[in-house]
């Protein structure tokens, strides 16, 4: 594998000045390629697993610039965008916390969501507009893919989509809700680890729970937001 990203013509553009600061942070990584390969026999590395190490760098950076891209685009003009994240210090926190979180995503639709938080931040001009953009971040941040497959059953529940034959109806008092067993039955999540994505839900807002769980689980309308913005990014 090449640690070398080869632009690719006019699409390369709109993110490539927002990735100009980490293409050095690459070519040092782990004392270079040549430090790496000297010590990799030693330590019983083969040489397609060595390949796969050095290319992390890489596929952080293509992540990166999907986020980046988004950005650039949504936004209209990748100079004035980096022209207004330097004008403030929670854009800046919110550029930082884009490009670390998209560098560990899992797919590019997460990556692109990333971006567009980011853009939202920067377009905004009122102070609440901008703290929620930096909050959407935060959260997309820490989400998973399988927390994200769990919300978007729960979200679809809400909005009267694909509701499964186990879905408890909604009432007068409660929401339309599914109970723990049957959410991990549709879902496809272990019974086991059920627990882990939804307490990650929970933390940040995105659904509650009935009676300490036992009534149900249900989606809340900042998680429909956190999906809303994902649905909105393509997939890989």
């Amino acid at each position: 594998m090449s640690d070398e990203i080869e632009p690719a013509g006019e699409e390369w553009l709109p993110g490539a000045k927002l990735l100009i600061t980490l293409l050095g942070l690459a070519a040092g990584v782990a004392g270079g390629p040549d430090k790496l390969a000297a010590i990799a026999p030693a330590l019983g590395v083969s040489a397609a697993m060595l390949d796969y190490i050095q290319d992390t760098p890489v596929r952080a950076l293509r992540k990166v610039k999907v986020a980046t891209d988004e950005a650039a685009q949504r936004y209209g003009d990748p100079d004035r965008l980096l022209a207004r994240i330097s004008e403030d210090e929670r854009l800046l926190w919110q550029f930082d916390s884009t490009v670390g979180a998209a560098s560990r995503a899992a797919t590019d639709q997460k990556a692109r969501a990333l971006g567009r938080a980011l853009a939202n931040g920067a377009l905004a001009r009122d102070d609440a507009k901008i703290d929620e953009a930096a909050f959407v971040t935060r959260v997309l941040a820490d989400l998973e893919p399988v927390d994200v497959r769990v919300l978007a059953v729960l979200v679809d529940l809400a909005h009267g989509r694909n509701v499964p034959p186990e879905a408890q109806p909604a009432d007068e008092r409660r929401p339309a809700h599914l109970y723990y067993q049957d959410l991990a039955t549709i879902t496809g999540v272990s019974r086991l680890i059920l627990g882990g994505p939804l307490a990650a839900l929970r933390r940040h807002g995105l659904v509650m729970d009935l009676i300490g769980g036992k009534g149900g689980w249900y989606a809340t309308a900042l998680g429909d937001h956190i999906i809303e913005y994902l649905r909105e990014a393509p997939g890989d």
